[in-house]
C-alpha cells in the first residue's frame, strides 16, 4: 500500500474544503447585519482552521510520494475522502447551532457531501445565511465527486489518475484516452460549471434573489435537492423557476460523458447514447401518464397545472433530486407508485442523480 500518496490525496480534499469555508465565511460578512449569521463567521474561520490543519498535517504525511497509485488505493482514497469530507463538514454545524446533536449535524454533512438530500434541520428561513449556503455548496461539491474534482490536476499521478477517475465514476472511463485523463476531466468539469452558470442566471432572470439562486444552482445541478425554504420550490410559487429546474435537473440526470461528446460535437457517439435516450423516453412517458392520471381524477386546476406538476415531480423524483411543488399524497396511486419506481431507477450513470441507473434497467 502507498500509504504517502493517499494522505497527499487526502490533503488535497481538505485544502478544498477550507477554500469551501472560507467562501462560507465570505457570505457570513455579507450578511453580517443580521444577528443570525453573526456567530457563523467565527464558526467557519474555526472550521477553515481545522480543515486547514489537517491539510498541512497530511501533505506533511504524504511527502516524497512516489506515483505508484493501483486499484486498492483509489479505493482507500474514494472510502476515506467521503468520510472524512463528511465529518470536517459537520463541523460548522456543531459551532453555529446552539445544542444541535454531533448525529444531526454529521447527518446533514453527509446528506449534502453525498447529495442524498435528506434532512433533519427546520425552519430553514430561521437559519444563518452562511450555514443555509454551506448546506447547498456541499452538495454541489459532491455532485462530481469530492475526489474527481482533483484527478485533474493530479498530473503527476500519470495512470494513476485515471484509475481514481474510473472508480469514483460510474460511466465508462474508458472513453477517456489513457494518455488524456486530465484533458477529459478538465472538460467535464467545465461543463458542470457552465451548467452551474447558466442555471444560476435563468434562476436569477425567473425572479429568484441572488442567494435564493445561487443556492438552488448548487443543489439543483447536483440534482440534490437541499432548498433555502422549508416549503421547497414551492414556496416560490412560480410556474417559470420549476419549468428551468426542471430542465436543469435533467441535465444534470443526464451522463456527463455524453454531454462530453455533445460538447465535443461528436455526433455519431451520440447517437449510440442508448442509456440517454432511453432515459429521456422513460421520463417523458411518465409525464404524459402523470398529466393524464392528474386530470382524470380532478386533483389540480387545469391542463397547464396537471403538466407542470407531473413533469416537476417526475423529473425531480427520477433525476433523485428530492424537490417539492406539490402534495404528491394526495395524488392517486398510480401517480404515488410510479413515483416510487422512478426514484428506484434513477438517472444515468456517470451523472450527479442517484438509484440505480438506467444502464443497469438497459
Amino acid at each position: 500500500m502507498n500509504y504517502p500518496i493517499i494522505f497527499r490525496l487526502l490533503g488535497l480534499i481538505m485544502s478544498a474544503m477550507t477554500l469551501a469555508f472560507l467562501v462560507c465565511w465570505g457570505i457570513g460578512l455579507v450578511h453580517g447585519g443580521q444577528p443570525t449569521d453573526d456567530g457563523t463567521q467565527s464558526a467557519f474561520l474555526f472550521s477553515g482552521a481545522i480543515a486547514a490543519v489537517l491539510a498541512v498535517g497530511f501533505f506533511h504525511l504524504g511527502r516524497g510520494a512516489s506515483t505508484k497509485f493501483f486499484r486498492k488505493e483509489a479505493l482507500s482514497v474514494i472510502g476515506l475522502g467521503w468520510i472524512l469530507a463528511s465529518l470536517v463538514g459537520a463541523i460548522p454545524y456543531v459551532l453555529s447551532l446552539d445544542g444541535y446533536p454531533v448525529a444531526d449535524a454529521i447527518f446533514e454533512s453527509t446528506s449534502g457531501i453525498t447529495t442524498t438530500g435528506a434532512s433533519v434541520l427546520t425552519n430553514l428561513e430561521e437559519l444563518p445565511r452562511s450555514l443555509i449556503f454551506w448546506r447547498s455548496l456541499s452538495q454541489w461539491i459532491g455532485g462530481m465527486g469530492v475526489v474527481v474534482f482533483f484527478v485533474a490536476i493530479l498530473s503527476f499521478l500519470g495512470a494513476g489518475g485515471k484509475i481514481l477517475f474510473s472508480n469514483e465514476s460510474t460511466g465508462q472511463s474508458a472513453d477517456l484516452e489513457h494518455s488524456r485523463v486530465r484533458k477529459g476531466v478538465l472538460q467535464l468539469f467545465l461543463i458542470y460549471l457552465t451548467l452551474t452558470t447558466a442555471c444560476y442566471f435563468s434562476l436569477w432572470a425567473g425572479g429568484m434573489s441572488w442567494f435564493d439562486a445561487i443556492c438552488h444552482t448548487f443543489t439543483t445541478v447536483s440534482t440534490a435537492g437541499f432548498s433555502t425554504r422549508s416549503e421547497s420550490i414551492a414556496a416560490f410559487s412560480s410556474p417559470l423557476i420549476e419549468w428551468i429546474m426542471i430542465v436543469f435537473m435533467m441535465l444534470g440526470a443526464t451522463s456527463f460523458f455524453f454531454l462530453l461528446l455533445v460538447w465535443n460535437r461528436n455526433w455519431a457517439q451520440c447517437k449510440r447514447a442508448t442509456e440517454v435516450f432511453s432515459y429521456y423516453i422513460l421520463v417523458g412517458f411518465g409525464i404524459f401518464m402523470f398529466t393524464l392520471f392528474l386530470e382524470a381524477s380532478g386533483t389540480t386546476e387545469n391542463l397547464h397545472h396537471s403538466l407542470r406538476a407531473a413533469a416537476f415531480q417526475v423529473v425531480s423524483i427520477s433525476t433523485t433530486s428530492g424537490f417539492g411543488t406539490e402534495d404528491f399524497d394526495q395524488w392517486p396511486l398510480f401517480c404515488r407508485m410510479s413515483l416510487l419506481a422512478l426514484m428506484v431507477i434513477g438517472g444515468c450513470s456517470a451523472s450527479t442523480a442517484g438509484g440505480l441507473k438506467m444502464i443497469r434497467l438497459v
